[in-house]
């Protein structure tokens, strides 16, 4: 497989060291060597869940990870975000029910 794969809701029973949806889903991005982007704007606490998946994903071995601060629409809008999600194999993404 190729392409770009994208892991939406994350949750509690995701953020669980091993868990092995995670496995798949790294997998499916590429491996150990996928770059991995992290957006958990989404949640009541960004950077705490943040912080978490960082912890699971270089459990697993993947060291590309990217996570911008995105605490707005205007955060999320910045050109500077599209470019760098564009290079990443895949994407964990929180649900966005937050975002002001």
């Amino acid at each position: 497989m190729t392409g770009k794969y994208f892991l939406v809701g994350g949750g509690p029973a995701v953020r669980s060291m091993g868990e092995p949806l995670m496995g798949e889903f790294i997998n499916a991005a590429g491996g150990k060597d996928a770059k991995i982007a992290i957006i958990t704007a989404g949640t009541n606490d960004p950077a705490e869940v943040n912080a978490c998946y960082w912890e699971i994903f270089l459990y697993w071995g993947v060291k590309h990870l990217f996570s911008p601060k995105i605490f707005s629409r205007e955060d999320a809008q910045a050109d500077w975000i599209y470019p760098k999600l564009a290079e990443c194999d895949g994407c964990l993404l929180q649900e966005a029910h937050n975002i002001n």
